[in-house]
This record gives C-alpha cells, structure tokens and sequence, in this order.
C-alpha cells in the first residue's frame, strides 16, 4: 500500500512538471512587493514542492515571500487559496486519493503559522468575529483562512476548528458578543440543516451580521435562500475583503 501510494505521488508530481515544461520559458522571476510572486516558475515550484509533501522547501519559499515583504494577501489568495483550489480540483478529478488532499491541507495548515506572527501583531480595530465549522465533515482550513484575514484586517477573530452544534454556537455568541459570524460547510447535504441553524440565529441576534462560505456553495448561483437570514455567502477571500469594508454592529433581541 505504501509502495503504491509513494508511486502515485512521484506520478502527480511528474505531471505537474511535464505541463509546467510546456509553458513557454522565462527568465527567473523576482520576487516583489507588488504582487508579482505568483509568476508561473514560483507558484510552479511551491506546487512541486506542496504536491510532493516537501515542508521544508514549501516553507522556505513562504519565510523568502516574507523577508521580500510581499503582501499577505497575495500569500493568502495567490499561493495558498490558489494551490487549495487545485489540489481539490484535482482530487475531483480522481487524479489524487483523498489522502493526498488531506496531506496537502495539512501543510498548508502548517504554513499558514509562518504568517501568524506578523499578522496578530498588528492594529486592532476593536471588532471581533466568530468563525466555526458548522458540521461534521467540514474542512477547516478555510475556516481559519477566513480567521486569519479577519486577524489581518485588525479584528479580534475566535476560530473554532470541531464542529460546534447550534446550541454551542449560541453560547459562545452570548460569550463572546462577535461583531460578526462565519460559518462554513463542506457538503452540501448539510444545507438545510445549516438553514435551521441560520433561524435559531436569527432569534436571538437578529441584526447580527453572518457570512457562510466552504465547499458547500460552490455550485450554489442564487444566494437570496440565505439572505432571508441575513447571510451572505463568500466565496473567495476577496469577497469576505469586500464584505469587511462594512460597518458592522450587534444588537441583542
């Protein structure tokens, strides 16, 4: 089993290095504040490296991305959401066993620690949030991706990465008074009991700003079902960037 797994590794990696070598061929990119890190040979090489369960050379690319002062965002969207994006792609594909999925978003996950001494030090903005799994089976890692940008943005964000039923959400609303609640959701088969969850919400917090977002909302175009709620489905960390540039406020009853 090993020995097959191992095979199917050095497969998915040559792959990636055969499509790669068919691009046409540039000069070594430099790396710069302005965004411009995700110029194929670097995102190709950090894909080599993710795919291949290389930590060590994964986070040497990430600690470089910082020292050059590029922007987290660009981390975030360019590098990690990116990447996430097509690992499960091509674990949609049947290209990779969910494993490989698992291994890959648990380096990620690793990786995103590089970052967190940078980004809690920075201003607080007084607003705090509330991001929880919403059932069993939910993904974390964008949940906590979502916590990080609400970090980034100056927000005081608690992250809870089990999944919490609707009476410990509840609870830790009335501990924590959030400015605003995140939940996420994985599989879509979950959706109306994530409705039911949005209704016992709503009666206790009713102007109580909610986003949702995960795997769940992919395929989902209409959104209204759930601003009834008044929830707004993210999909992207631009998106939830878009949303952050609201004023928020809680009001209990």
């Amino acid at each position: 089993m090993f020995m097959q797994e191992q095979c199917t590794c050095i497969n998915i990696i040559s792959l990636y290095n055969l499509s790669v070598s068919n691009m046409k061929c540039e000069s070594a990119p430099k790396i710069n504040p302005d965004g411009e890190m995700v110029i194929s040979s670097v995102y190709a090489s950090y894909m080599r490296h993710l795919l291949g369960g290389d930590y060590s050379d994964c986070i040497k690319i990430v600690k470089e991305l910082v020292a050059s002062q590029v922007d987290f965002r660009d981390i975030y969207t360019k590098l990690f959401q990116r990447s996430l994006y097509e690992v499960g792609e091509l674990w949609e594909k049947n290209e990779i066993p969910v494993a490989h999925e698992h291994m890959v978003t648990a380096l990620t996950e690793l990786l995103l620690t590089v970052l967190h001494p940078h980004i809690f030090r920075g201003q607080r903005c007084g607003k705090k949030a509330l991001v929880a799994c919403a059932a069993e089976g939910t993904h974390r890692i964008g949940a906590k991706m979502v916590t990080d940008i609400f970090e980034l943005h100056g927000w005081d964000a608690v992250f809870v990465p089990t999944p919490v039923s609707i009476e410990g959400i509840l609870l830790l609303l009335d501990k924590h008074c959030p400015d605003m609640l995140g939940l996420s959701l994985t599989h879509n088969f979950h959706l109306p009991l994530l409705e039911l969850d949005l209704k016992s919400v709503r009666n206790s917090y009713s102007q109580l700003p909610i986003i949702l977002g995960g795997r769940a909302f992919i395929d989902i175009k209409d959104d209204d079902r759930y601003r009834v709620y008044g929830a707004h489905v993210i999909r992207d960390i631009d998106s939830l960037e878009k949303r952050l540039s609201f004023k928020f406020a809680v009001k209990k009853g």
